[in-house]
């Protein structure tokens, strides 16, 4: 008897960010989301003619995730996507695969024009890695990601990092309405 095993391959996430921090913080919301791709090398990028509504779905995930955080009286957020890559390159082919989402998150007062945080966004995935050796059987037959699964999981680790700095931002806050106040 032949037995199949259907495996899906996992993606694995790395996300980096490049963010000072400070030691105290308070729970902050957020008023307003805004989502930008800027894609610098536009002579040899083409993300945006595969994925025209990268913007809009971004901001979509990045807005269900606020949930409770979204007020009329929290703080501002820009995303800034700039890079939307295969393998470091911005020239996708075929379905417009591509495995890097990068870019940057600010956060600002409604009043002001300066940001008062800002942290760099990387998120990679990559298919994982599958021990056909621990799979019983004679037949077995992967199932990789198609490029919708990779599109959306991006957006959702990119979002859930975004959002995540909520909090460190808010850690200025403070420093921010101090200065403020002595500067009146």
């Amino acid at each position: 008897m032949k037995r199949t095993a259907i495996f899906a391959a996992g993606f694995a996430f790395s996300a980096s960010l490049a963010a000072a921090t400070v030691a105290f913080a308070r729970e902050e919301t957020v008023s307003k989301v805004d989502v930008y791709a800027e894609i610098e090398d536009v002579q040899n990028a083409n993300a945006l003619q595969f994925w025209p509504d990268i913007e809009t779905d971004l901001q979509a995930v990045i807005q269900a995730m606020l949930g409770n955080r979204a007020t009329d009286d929290g703080m501002e957020m820009t995303v800034r996507i700039d890079e939307v890559s295969l393998s470091g390159s911005e020239l996708l082919t075929g379905e417009g695969e591509f495995n890097r989402l990068q870019g940057w998150v600010y956060f600002k007062e409604p009043v002001d024009a300066e940001p008062l945080f800002q942290a760099e966004i990387t998120v990679d995935a990559e298919t994982g890695a599958i021990d056909l050796s621990r799979v019983e059987g004679d037949v077995v037959m992967i199932k990789m990601p198609d490029m919708p699964d990779f599109y959306t999981a991006l957006l959702v680790g990119f979002a859930d990092v975004a959002v995540g700095q909520i909090d460190d931002a808010a850690e200025y806050r403070p420093v921010f309405e101090e200065n403020r106040s002595q500067s009146n």
